[in-house]
């Protein structure tokens, strides 16, 4: 019997038939059971896509009233079912064969979807390269210049081919299946590689220059002992400044290597040295760097222009402490030190790329991600302090461990052992003004505060809540904006859980930051989303001699003592001094 849920089709007439394999392997030996989506009543209604055909009572009159649907949209039809079966392809691996089943269907499905099938390519294994490959290059093979379409197919149809799930395999197999099958594909818009697969100088050099998206790639973790210092040297820095239409680039490096940031910095070369120009990316807009901030790629990238950059993922980089030059004990004392000398800590510390990349194209974020390295042994470190400096325009921010003690520099105070000065003085100090009517002085003059600018930041994402970040997002009116505060690795307590055990540890901190930031007007969530709608009420440990019926049970305790309360004792009863 089915649920309420659910409802019994039978196929019925002759559309069935037509656009289904019933007339081939038969009608169903039973009805199919079709379930409803959410699992409630509600009313549904069938409409079927082709007008009921002419009956043969028509006759020949019958036939030029037949109205069949165009093919676009039938195209159309097919383009929203098959998006849907990627969508679910993802996880069932290389097994998947949803999107295939579509050409079963008739010949004219097959006709319509063949172009959908091949425009977004998902290979999961080496053998399934090969056959793609070797499928195209044989359709070009047979390609005559006769034709009007100057493409093979279905080389021209493929627009993204995505090999990020692919098996372990060779890189010299992948990158041979590719070599093959890259130049007849003119119209690829969208390449997805593997992290393990590092690209090679010949297949660098036949990827279509129509590309918008490139993830996945992997830079050779040779380049740091290598000593390549430009374009020139590597394959990938030259790929990305000849790729004008690139939209999103997403790189993988090799990790931080800080023994190695004094041999880049100070004997790389200038562009201009080289013999190259500045690198432009006018379309770009999503940009992923991954542990890669020692690459010929990464330091391209700082001196880029980047006008459209609005989404930025990076990894952050711990500060590398400068040694200050010992003193030259031959050197004169009377004589001064040419060149400025440093004197205090910050003027020891390096600036990480991090703080480099931001203090170069952070005008214009309006998203920003800044992850933790994936190496061994892990080197945590925090976000610049002046990020909001760097980034003024920043909608959403994510943030990781450890945080950093501010999000903007602190206002500038006054020096230390300094006489403050009276009102009087200060008021005697200032140089006369006109006055507008004999009657009476004229008032002071209004001090005018400075005015604290308001940030547009929306949405900040961090792992776990800390009590020190907080005082950061409470003080000021700088984060006025601020909306919605989500921790990525944390999750609210459930609700049966007790009250002292839901105030304690991450999810009490959790509930702190919901007091303190509902004030503002500021939604906490957790790792899911949720926000926490019912919160545990404040229980106290009860008192001795009371029961759990409150306070009405102390009188009732105070009633039943063997020989009543001592005359002369004052007991505080509902807020009134009673004595007996």
């Amino acid at each position: 019997m089915p649920s309420a849920g659910s409802f019994v089709y039978t196929p019925f007439d002759e559309l069935d038939d037509r656009f289904t394999n019933a007339h081939r392997f038969g009608r169903p030996l039973r009805p199919e059971l079709l379930l409803l989506r959410p699992n409630h009543k509600a009313l549904l209604l069938l409409c079927p896509l082709l007008p009921p055909s002419p009956t043969k009572s028509d006759g020949e009159a019958g036939k030029s009233r037949r109205l069949r649907l165009p093919a676009e949209a039938w195209q159309r039809v097919l383009a929203f079912a098959m998006q849907a079966e990627d969508d679910a392809a993802q996880q069932r691996g290389p097994t998947d064969m949803g999107k295939v089943k579509f050409l079963l269907v008739c010949k004219s499905f097959q006709n319509l979807a063949t172009p959908l099938l091949y425009s977004y390519t998902r290979i999961f294994t080496l053998r399934g390269l090969g056959l793609f490959a070797n499928t195209l290059a044989n359709a070009d093979a047979k390609w005559d210049s006769i034709r009007r379409i100057p493409h093979s197919t279905p080389g021209r149809w493929v627009q993204c081919l995505s090999l990020s799930r692919l098996a372990p395999c060779s890189s010299l197999a992948v990158d041979s299946n590719l070599v093959r099958a890259l130049p007849v594909m003119p119209f690829l818009t969208t390449l997805e590689l593997d992290g393990r697969y590092v690209m090679s100088w010949r297949v660098a050099a036949i990827i279509p220059k129509s590309l918008k998206i490139l993830r996945g790639i992997r830079v050779k973790e040779e380049v740091r002992f290598e000593g390549l210092k430009s374009s020139g040297g590597d394959a990938l820095t030259g790929l990305v400044r000849s790729l004008a239409s690139l939209e999103e680039l997403s790189v993988e490096g090799p990790g931080l290597d800080i023994e190695e940031v004094e041999f880049f910095e100070d004997e790389e070369p200038e562009p201009s040295e080289l013999g190259l120009s500045q690198a432009t990316l006018p379309r770009l807009k999503r940009l992923t760097l991954l542990d890669c901030p020692y690459t010929p790629l990464y330091r391209m990238l700082i001196r880029a222009s980047l006008p459209l950059l609005e989404d930025l993922t990076l990894t952050t980089t711990p500060a590398v402490q400068v040694t200050p030059p010992e003193p030259d004990p031959e050197a004169d004392p009377l004589v001064p030190t040419i060149g400025p000398v440093p004197t205090n800590a910050s003027a020891l510390t390096q600036l990480t790329p991090t703080s480099m990349f931001l203090a170069r194209h952070g005008n214009t974020l309006r998203r920003l991600s800044l992850v933790p390295t994936q190496q061994w042994p892990p080197s945590p470190a925090p976000a610049p302090e002046d990020l909001l400096l760097q980034c003024p325009e920043v909608r959403e921010l994510v943030l990781s461990m450890p945080l950093p003690s501010r999000l903007m520099p602190p206002e500038p105070s006054k020096p230390k052992n300094t006489t403050p000065v009276s009102p009087l003085l200060a008021r005697l100090a200032l140089p006369p003004e006109p006055s507008t009517s004999a009657a009476g002085p004229s008032s002071p003059p209004r001090s005018k505060s400075p005015v604290t600018p308001a940030y547009p930041l929306t949405t900040l994402i961090i792992p776990v809540p800390t009590q020190a970040f907080l005082s950061c997002l409470t003080s000021g009116t700088s984060l006025r904006n601020l909306r919605e505060v989500r921790f990525s690795s944390a999750k609210w307590l459930r609700k049966g859980m007790g009250g002292f055990a839901r105030g304690t540890g991450v999810n009490g901190e959790m509930m702190r930051w919901r007091r303190e930031l509902k004030r503002s007007g500021i939604k906490v969530l957790d790792s899911e989303g949720q926000e926490e709608i019912e919160e545990p009420q404040g229980t106290l440990r009860p008192m001795v001699g009371t029961s759990a019926m409150g306070i009405r049970g102390s009188d009732s305790f105070r009633r039943n003592m063997k020989g009543g309360m001592p005359f002369g004792v004052n007991v505080q009863t509902h807020g009134r001094r009673r004595t007996d």
